[in-house]
């Protein structure tokens, strides 16, 4: 498992999907605060510190996709998983090395993605550290990353099911768009949807409330991703 891990680390690394991911950012980091009419002054943030209310509004996620899925399906595509599988290395520890380099990996953008928002954020406006306590700042960011790892785990799972890039980006932006679409409907069902747990939940004030259904439903995302794709890769005949 640990040579697993260790060479996984190194593809992200060494890899340049991890880097375009940075640099996608970036890009997303002066639409949102730098631009004419930018997200940022449309939702009324006035300050460096203030810009982590955008992460309610989920944006980061679409780049996240395109990583996940790329990082994941070029394993099969250059063979990689079958040569580590045809020496004896169980699937299990194979699919688990993934998603734990995966994650990091989610998790390593969206620190980078905060810390750019934040940094073009107190260049225009000034920091303000009176938007939020230290605590408020430490949880939000926790809950995020916990959001971060859910989307991970799904997402990974689409792309062992279809194991082709093209499938798994078009299945994943396809559901991002239809849950954009479904989102503003009422009902039970669409509470334990991952979007409408991130919109609805995604700012400190509201973890409060509901935190408990919202922490509730986040870890059962991650476990039934984890576990149905554990049986997909197990049951897949890999050529």
């Amino acid at each position: 498992m640990f040579n697993l891990l260790k060479a996984d680390f190194y593809k992200l690394v060494k890899g340049k999907v991890f880097w375009f991911s940075v640099l996608a950012c970036v890009g997303i980091g002066l639409i949102h605060v730098l631009i004419p009419n930018a997200p940022a002054d449309l939702m009324g943030i006035d300050s460096g510190l203030g810009t982590l209310e955008l992460l309610a509004t989920n944006f980061h996620i679409q780049i996240f996709v395109a990583f996940v899925a790329i990082f994941v399906t070029v394993e099969f595509q250059l063979g990689t998983i079958k040569n580590t599988i045809s020496r004896g290395v169980g699937r299990l520890q194979i699919y688990f090395s993934k998603f734990i380099v995966t994650a990091v990996g989610t998790v390593g953008l969206l620190l980078i993605y905060i810390l750019i928002h934040v940094v073009l954020g107190t260049m225009r406006w000034g920091f303000n550290p009176y938007d939020m306590m230290i605590y408020e700042v430490v949880c939000l960011i926790a809950l995020h990353a916990l959001f971060v790892i859910a989307y991970t785990a799904f997402f990974m799972l689409i792309a062992i099911l279809f194991r082709s890039l093209a499938g798994a980006l078009v299945t994943s932006y396809l559901y991002l768009i239809i849950m954009m679409i479904i989102l503003p409907a009422e009902g039970r069902l669409v509470r334990y949807e991952l979007d409408w747990i991130v919109r609805n939940h995604g700012m400190f004030e509201s973890t409060y409330t509901n935190g408990l259904h919202a922490n509730m439903v986040v870890l059962a995302w991650i476990v039934v991703s984890l576990v149905l794709g554990i049986v997909i890769f197990k049951r897949q005949d890999i050529k």
